[in-house]
């Protein structure tokens, strides 16, 4: 089972795994569910909790850079993101996905901010391996209380 816990005190937000998605989708899996129906809860059962900051990261290689400004130097990437903003933008699209699942549930939208991380923080450095899925995710972070 998903589980989210808060410390007030800490000012820490802890998730029993991230947020995933379906390939080169903005698309929630299913399995991550049950994980935003429990954030929205916890976020609505805190009201005075604000600062909440999602941010989308993609599978791509690519840094805060790839914007689709330019000629992105990670061919599939290009090929993938580059006519839609880049792998920056495709990873805010992501955030936004969660935050619209939240918003839906009852959280106010003023309270959760968006960011579009693209593959700036990878957890698993080959785009090849079985384990590539969890770069696709978006992280939840506290950003005051």
């Amino acid at each position: 089972r998903s589980s989210v816990a808060l410390s007030v005190g800490a000012k820490r937000l802890w998730l029993s795994e991230d947020v995933q998605f379906g390939g080169n989708t903005t698309d929630i899996k299913d399995e991550s569910l049950e994980l935003i129906d429990q954030l929205a809860f916890l976020l609505n059962s805190h009201p005075n909790m604000d600062g909440v900051v999602l941010q989308g990261h993609t599978n791509s290689k690519c840094g805060l850079d790839c914007d689709g400004t330019k000629q992105c130097a990670n061919n599939p990437c290009h090929a993938t993101f580059g006519r839609s903003g880049g792998a920056v933008a495709f990873s805010l699209r992501r955030a936004n996905a969660v935050k619209r699942a939240l918003v839906d549930r009852g959280v106010d939208p003023n309270r959760v901010d968006a960011q579009g991380m693209a593959g700036s923080r990878r957890v698993v450095d080959d785009t090849e391996s079985a384990m590539n899925y969890a770069n696709r995710r978006v992280e939840i972070h506290l950003d005051d209380l």
